[in-house]
Protein backbone atom coordinates (compact mmCIF):
# COMPACT_ATOMS: atom_id res chain seq x y z
CA UNK A 1 0.00 0.00 0.00
CA UNK A 2 1.04 3.28 -0.88
CA UNK A 3 1.61 6.53 1.50
CA UNK A 4 -1.24 8.29 -0.91
CA UNK A 5 -3.69 5.36 -0.06
CA UNK A 6 -2.60 5.48 3.79
CA UNK A 7 -3.46 9.55 4.00
CA UNK A 8 -6.73 8.90 2.57
CA UNK A 9 -7.26 5.80 4.63
CA UNK A 10 -10.52 7.06 6.99
CA UNK A 11 -10.93 3.94 9.05
CA UNK A 12 -10.89 5.18 13.10
CA UNK A 13 -9.98 1.97 15.45
CA UNK A 14 -11.23 2.46 18.82
CA UNK A 15 -9.19 -0.33 21.09
CA UNK A 16 -11.09 -1.73 24.05
CA UNK A 17 -8.11 -2.15 26.12
CA UNK A 18 -9.93 -1.38 29.29
CA UNK A 19 -11.68 -4.87 29.01
CA UNK A 20 -8.86 -6.85 28.84
CA UNK A 21 -7.95 -6.93 32.79
CA UNK A 22 -11.62 -8.49 33.04
CA UNK A 23 -10.47 -11.64 31.74
CA UNK A 24 -7.04 -12.85 33.12
CA UNK A 25 -7.75 -13.60 36.46
CA UNK A 26 -11.02 -15.03 37.27
CA UNK A 27 -11.91 -17.82 39.27
CA UNK A 28 -11.75 -20.97 38.55
CA UNK A 29 -15.50 -22.89 37.62
CA UNK A 30 -16.42 -26.59 37.14
CA UNK A 31 -17.53 -26.97 33.34
CA UNK A 32 -19.78 -29.72 34.51
CA UNK A 33 -22.65 -27.69 34.07
CA UNK A 34 -26.09 -29.21 33.85
CA UNK A 35 -28.18 -26.27 34.00
CA UNK A 36 -31.79 -27.26 32.58
CA UNK A 37 -33.49 -25.07 29.88
CA UNK A 38 -34.86 -22.02 31.33
CA UNK A 39 -37.88 -22.19 32.81
CA UNK A 40 -41.14 -19.55 32.36
CA UNK A 41 -38.73 -17.07 29.84
CA UNK A 42 -39.22 -17.17 26.13
CA UNK A 43 -36.17 -14.93 25.34
CA UNK A 44 -33.15 -16.42 26.24
CA UNK A 45 -30.21 -14.74 24.69
CA UNK A 46 -30.42 -12.27 21.99
CA UNK A 47 -31.16 -10.46 19.37
CA UNK A 48 -27.71 -10.62 18.47
CA UNK A 49 -26.31 -10.15 14.71
CA UNK A 50 -23.74 -11.80 13.02
CA UNK A 51 -22.47 -12.04 9.35
CA UNK A 52 -23.19 -8.13 7.87
CA UNK A 53 -22.22 -7.65 4.44
CA UNK A 54 -22.94 -4.51 2.61
CA UNK A 55 -26.47 -6.80 1.17
CA UNK A 56 -27.23 -8.86 3.94
CA UNK A 57 -27.22 -9.52 7.42
CA UNK A 58 -28.06 -12.83 10.26
CA UNK A 59 -30.39 -11.47 13.28
CA UNK A 60 -29.74 -14.56 15.94
CA UNK A 61 -31.68 -15.34 19.27
CA UNK A 62 -32.05 -18.03 21.67
CA UNK A 63 -35.01 -19.65 22.99
CA UNK A 64 -36.48 -22.47 24.75
CA UNK A 65 -37.16 -25.96 22.92
CA UNK A 66 -40.65 -25.41 21.36
CA UNK A 67 -41.12 -21.48 21.53
CA UNK A 68 -41.71 -20.27 18.38
CA UNK A 69 -39.86 -16.53 16.82
CA UNK A 70 -40.24 -14.14 14.21
CA UNK A 71 -38.39 -11.31 12.99
CA UNK A 72 -39.68 -8.49 11.53
CA UNK A 73 -37.59 -5.61 10.03
CA UNK A 74 -38.66 -2.15 9.24
CA UNK A 75 -39.26 -0.60 6.82
CA UNK A 76 -38.24 -3.60 4.31
CA UNK A 77 -38.90 -3.07 0.55
CA UNK A 78 -40.39 -6.14 -1.70
CA UNK A 79 -36.93 -6.53 -2.80
CA UNK A 80 -35.42 -7.47 0.73
CA UNK A 81 -35.72 -11.08 1.94
CA UNK A 82 -35.75 -12.63 4.95
CA UNK A 83 -35.05 -16.45 4.99
CA UNK A 84 -36.01 -17.65 9.32
CA UNK A 85 -34.90 -21.03 10.16
CA UNK A 86 -33.56 -22.43 13.99
CA UNK A 87 -30.67 -24.72 14.60
CA UNK A 88 -29.83 -26.94 17.55
CA UNK A 89 -27.50 -25.90 20.03
CA UNK A 90 -24.92 -29.25 20.58
CA UNK A 91 -25.65 -30.54 24.15
CA UNK A 92 -27.97 -28.32 24.91
CA UNK A 93 -32.04 -28.03 24.81
CA UNK A 94 -32.24 -24.42 23.60
CA UNK A 95 -32.57 -23.50 19.76
CA UNK A 96 -30.95 -20.53 18.37
CA UNK A 97 -33.22 -18.64 15.76
CA UNK A 98 -31.80 -17.02 12.97
CA UNK A 99 -32.96 -14.72 10.39
CA UNK A 100 -30.91 -14.57 7.56
CA UNK A 101 -32.04 -10.90 5.88
CA UNK A 102 -30.96 -9.85 2.00
CA UNK A 103 -31.89 -7.74 -0.36
CA UNK A 104 -30.16 -4.83 1.57
CA UNK A 105 -29.18 -1.15 0.65
CA UNK A 106 -25.41 -0.52 1.24
CA UNK A 107 -24.36 1.62 4.36
CA UNK A 108 -27.89 1.95 5.41
CA UNK A 109 -29.07 1.79 9.15
CA UNK A 110 -31.95 -0.79 9.87
CA UNK A 111 -34.50 -1.48 12.95
CA UNK A 112 -35.57 -4.96 13.82
CA UNK A 113 -38.07 -6.67 16.18
CA UNK A 114 -37.85 -10.62 17.24
CA UNK A 115 -40.69 -11.68 18.39
CA UNK A 116 -39.99 -14.92 20.87
CA UNK A 117 -42.93 -16.85 22.32
CA UNK A 118 -44.15 -13.93 24.46
CA UNK A 119 -41.31 -11.61 24.63
CA UNK A 120 -39.74 -8.80 22.23
CA UNK A 121 -36.74 -7.31 22.00
CA UNK A 122 -35.68 -4.60 19.29
CA UNK A 123 -32.27 -3.75 17.65
CA UNK A 124 -30.38 -2.36 15.13
CA UNK A 125 -27.68 -2.50 12.61
CA UNK A 126 -25.99 -0.57 9.65
CA UNK A 127 -24.75 -2.59 6.23
CA UNK A 128 -21.36 -1.38 5.36
CA UNK A 129 -20.68 0.58 2.37
CA UNK A 130 -19.52 -0.70 -0.86
CA UNK A 131 -16.30 -2.76 -0.41
CA UNK A 132 -13.67 -0.42 -1.22
CA UNK A 133 -15.70 2.93 0.26
CA UNK A 134 -13.44 5.04 1.86
CA UNK A 135 -15.71 6.46 4.74
CA UNK A 136 -15.08 7.67 8.50
CA UNK A 137 -16.33 4.59 10.36
CA UNK A 138 -15.50 3.46 14.20
CA UNK A 139 -15.13 0.10 15.40
CA UNK A 140 -14.38 -2.04 18.77
CA UNK A 141 -11.47 -4.70 18.94
CA UNK A 142 -12.01 -6.06 22.59
CA UNK A 143 -11.16 -9.70 24.27
CA UNK A 144 -10.69 -11.81 27.17
CA UNK A 145 -13.74 -10.61 29.25
CA UNK A 146 -14.81 -13.89 30.30
CA UNK A 147 -15.10 -12.80 34.26
CA UNK A 148 -15.38 -10.40 37.06
CA UNK A 149 -19.25 -8.94 35.79
CA UNK A 150 -19.14 -5.78 37.27
CA UNK A 151 -15.75 -5.03 35.43
CA UNK A 152 -17.35 -6.36 32.01
CA UNK A 153 -20.34 -4.26 32.19
CA UNK A 154 -18.42 -1.20 32.85
CA UNK A 155 -16.39 -2.39 29.09
CA UNK A 156 -19.41 -3.11 27.45
CA UNK A 157 -20.97 0.19 28.72
CA UNK A 158 -17.90 2.22 27.07
CA UNK A 159 -18.11 0.24 24.26
CA UNK A 160 -21.83 1.63 23.77
CA UNK A 161 -20.86 4.86 24.37
CA UNK A 162 -18.65 4.37 21.19
CA UNK A 163 -21.50 3.36 19.16
CA UNK A 164 -19.43 1.38 16.90
CA UNK A 165 -20.22 -0.13 13.66
CA UNK A 166 -19.11 -3.51 14.70
CA UNK A 167 -17.53 -5.21 17.53
CA UNK A 168 -14.55 -7.72 17.26
CA UNK A 169 -14.19 -10.36 19.76
CA UNK A 170 -10.72 -12.03 20.20
CA UNK A 171 -11.96 -14.91 22.55
CA UNK A 172 -12.42 -15.91 26.20
CA UNK A 173 -16.19 -14.64 26.05
CA UNK A 174 -17.02 -16.16 29.16
CA UNK A 175 -14.99 -17.91 32.20
CA UNK A 176 -15.52 -21.27 31.19
CA UNK A 177 -17.64 -22.06 27.42
CA UNK A 178 -18.97 -25.78 28.85
CA UNK A 179 -20.39 -23.46 31.42
CA UNK A 180 -24.27 -22.52 29.83
CA UNK A 181 -24.69 -20.53 33.23
CA UNK A 182 -21.83 -17.97 31.92
CA UNK A 183 -22.97 -17.46 28.67
CA UNK A 184 -25.24 -14.86 30.01
CA UNK A 185 -23.58 -13.67 33.34
CA UNK A 186 -20.76 -13.12 31.29
CA UNK A 187 -21.57 -12.28 28.00
CA UNK A 188 -25.00 -11.87 26.95
CA UNK A 189 -26.58 -9.78 29.67
CA UNK A 190 -24.07 -7.51 30.52
CA UNK A 191 -23.30 -6.83 26.54
CA UNK A 192 -26.98 -7.13 25.65
CA UNK A 193 -27.18 -3.31 24.77
CA UNK A 194 -24.19 -3.33 22.63
CA UNK A 195 -25.36 -6.60 20.60
CA UNK A 196 -28.76 -5.21 19.70
CA UNK A 197 -27.18 -2.46 17.97
CA UNK A 198 -23.88 -3.67 16.75
CA UNK A 199 -22.56 -6.96 14.95
CA UNK A 200 -19.99 -9.16 16.14
CA UNK A 201 -17.35 -11.18 14.75
CA UNK A 202 -15.80 -13.52 17.34
CA UNK A 203 -12.76 -15.57 17.53
CA UNK A 204 -12.59 -18.54 20.06
CA UNK A 205 -10.12 -18.00 23.00
CA UNK A 206 -8.81 -21.27 25.52
CA UNK A 207 -12.03 -20.49 27.79
CA UNK A 208 -14.47 -21.33 25.34
CA UNK A 209 -13.03 -25.10 25.98
CA UNK A 210 -13.68 -26.35 22.03
CA UNK A 211 -15.91 -25.84 19.51
CA UNK A 212 -19.62 -25.96 21.07
CA UNK A 213 -21.58 -24.70 22.49
CA UNK A 214 -19.43 -21.05 20.70
CA UNK A 215 -20.11 -22.52 17.61
CA UNK A 216 -23.77 -23.52 17.88
CA UNK A 217 -24.31 -20.06 19.34
CA UNK A 218 -22.43 -17.76 16.78
CA UNK A 219 -23.02 -19.79 13.99
CA UNK A 220 -19.76 -21.07 13.54
CA UNK A 221 -18.87 -24.53 12.62
CA UNK A 222 -15.78 -26.40 12.81
CA UNK A 223 -14.58 -25.33 9.37
CA UNK A 224 -15.17 -21.98 9.21
CA UNK A 225 -13.69 -21.27 12.54
CA UNK A 226 -11.31 -18.93 10.77
CA UNK A 227 -13.27 -16.04 8.46
CA UNK A 228 -12.80 -13.16 6.98
CA UNK A 229 -15.13 -9.69 6.27
CA UNK A 230 -14.94 -6.49 4.75
CA UNK A 231 -15.78 -3.13 6.17
CA UNK A 232 -15.49 -0.09 3.35
CA UNK A 233 -11.87 0.07 2.81
CA UNK A 234 -10.99 -2.04 5.44
CA UNK A 235 -10.58 -6.16 6.12
CA UNK A 236 -10.47 -8.12 8.86
CA UNK A 237 -9.28 -11.49 9.33
CA UNK A 238 -10.20 -13.60 12.70
CA UNK A 239 -8.02 -16.37 13.26
CA UNK A 240 -8.27 -20.05 15.11
CA UNK A 241 -5.65 -21.26 17.62
CA UNK A 242 -7.03 -24.38 19.26
CA UNK A 243 -8.06 -27.58 18.60
CA UNK A 244 -11.51 -29.25 18.09
CA UNK A 245 -11.83 -30.49 21.40
CA UNK A 246 -10.71 -28.29 24.28
CA UNK A 247 -7.83 -25.40 24.62
CA UNK A 248 -5.10 -27.50 23.21
CA UNK A 249 -2.32 -26.39 20.31
CA UNK A 250 -4.36 -26.92 17.10
CA UNK A 251 -3.61 -29.85 15.18
CA UNK A 252 -0.72 -29.35 13.07
CA UNK A 253 -3.28 -30.50 9.74
CA UNK A 254 -5.79 -27.97 10.70
CA UNK A 255 -2.74 -24.98 11.06
CA UNK A 256 -1.24 -25.86 7.65
CA UNK A 257 -4.95 -25.34 6.42
CA UNK A 258 -5.64 -22.11 7.64
CA UNK A 259 -1.96 -20.91 6.29
CA UNK A 260 -2.74 -21.83 2.91
CA UNK A 261 -6.33 -20.12 3.22
CA UNK A 262 -4.39 -17.05 4.99
CA UNK A 263 -2.29 -16.41 2.25
CA UNK A 264 -4.95 -16.68 -0.59
CA UNK A 265 -7.56 -14.35 1.41
CA UNK A 266 -4.47 -11.36 2.37
CA UNK A 267 -3.69 -12.04 -1.55
CA UNK A 268 -6.79 -10.89 -2.51
CA UNK A 269 -7.93 -8.61 0.07
CA UNK A 270 -4.88 -6.52 -1.20
CA UNK A 271 -6.72 -5.23 -4.03
CA UNK A 272 -9.79 -3.38 -2.33
CA UNK A 273 -8.53 -2.82 1.29
CA UNK A 274 -6.31 0.26 2.43
CA UNK A 275 -5.81 -1.13 5.90
CA UNK A 276 -5.70 -4.95 6.77
CA UNK A 277 -6.02 -6.28 10.09
CA UNK A 278 -5.86 -9.60 12.31
CA UNK A 279 -7.13 -10.78 15.18
CA UNK A 280 -7.13 -13.95 17.10
CA UNK A 281 -6.20 -14.29 21.18
CA UNK A 282 -3.32 -15.99 22.11
CA UNK A 283 -0.43 -14.02 21.77
CA UNK A 284 2.38 -14.26 19.16
CA UNK A 285 4.56 -12.06 21.06
CA UNK A 286 4.57 -11.08 24.89
CA UNK A 287 6.27 -9.50 28.39
CA UNK A 288 3.83 -10.87 30.62
CA UNK A 289 5.29 -14.37 31.37
CA UNK A 290 3.68 -16.43 29.11
CA UNK A 291 6.11 -17.07 26.63
CA UNK A 292 4.10 -17.20 23.57
CA UNK A 293 5.13 -17.98 20.07
CA UNK A 294 2.31 -18.44 18.52
CA UNK A 295 2.10 -19.06 14.84
CA UNK A 296 6.08 -17.97 14.06
CA UNK A 297 6.43 -20.65 11.73
CA UNK A 298 3.54 -20.84 10.06
CA UNK A 299 1.75 -17.16 10.48
CA UNK A 300 4.15 -14.57 10.77
CA UNK A 301 6.30 -15.31 7.70
CA UNK A 302 2.52 -14.69 5.74
CA UNK A 303 1.30 -11.51 7.55
CA UNK A 304 4.79 -9.84 7.20
CA UNK A 305 4.65 -11.26 2.96
CA UNK A 306 1.27 -9.05 2.61
CA UNK A 307 2.25 -6.04 5.11
CA UNK A 308 -0.54 -6.64 6.71
CA UNK A 309 -1.24 -3.23 9.36
CA UNK A 310 -2.20 -4.56 12.78
CA UNK A 311 -2.36 -7.28 14.50
CA UNK A 312 -4.57 -7.50 17.61
CA UNK A 313 -4.38 -10.78 19.89
CA UNK A 314 -5.72 -10.45 23.11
Amino acid sequence: MDTRSRRWTTVVLALALALIAAGCAGPSISSDDKAPATVGKDLVFGPYVTAVSPNAASVHWISPPGVGGKCHLAGATSVVLVQESTSPIVGRPEVRHTARISGLRPDTLYRYTVTSGYEQAEGSFRTPPPVGTRKPFAFVITGDTQSYTSRIEFGFDAVYREAPAFLVHTGDLCDNGKNWTLWGQQFFVPGRDVLRMAPIWPCRGNHERGVEPMGSLFDLPAERLWHSMDYGNLHVVLLDQWDLENDKPMEPERMDAMAAWLDQDLAAAKSHADWIIVAGHQQMFNVSGHGSTWGHEKILPILYKHGVDLVVRL
